[in-house]
């Protein structure tokens, strides 16, 4: 298990990649609902029961990240290569750099985090 720093410095780009992403869907589509403020309240509750240790919340959080990222950066490639069709119309797709790049980076840190616990394990057993 790693330590509660390293736990937070996780949940905390997980949830910074959650709250770019709304930012993000606002820059680039101007779409803003007050509801969609709920993933961000279930990124923080998923961030609390991370932190504690609970397992599944941790597979949970890697899931969710692995998916941010992929739709991030999906997104930003759809958009650029539309621009030319669009004439005229400006969207940013560049505002889903930011959130593609802080879900990796949870993700990555979670896998190894994963793996070294899985060594730790290892090397008590023996």
């Amino acid at each position: 298990m790693q330590s509660k720093a390293f736990s937070i410095a996780v949940v905390s780009l997980f949830v910074a990649g959650v709250a770019a992403w709304y930012a993000a869907r606002y820059w680039a589509f101007d779409q803003f609902r007050p509801f969609s403020l709920i993933g961000v309240v279930l990124a923080i509750a998923l961030a609390i029961s991370f932190v504690r240790g609970d397992l599944f919340s941790r597979w949970l959080t890697l899931a969710f990240g692995i998916f941010g990222a992929y739709s991030s950066f999906n997104l930003f490639l759809h958009i650029r290569s539309k621009v030319a069709l669009l004439e005229g119309k400006e969207m940013n797709g560049e505002a889903f750099i930011l959130p593609g790049v802080l879900f990796s980076l949870s993700t990555v840190l979670l896998i190894v985090s994963f793996m070294v616990g899985q060594f730790r394990k290892r090397k008590v057993a023996k």
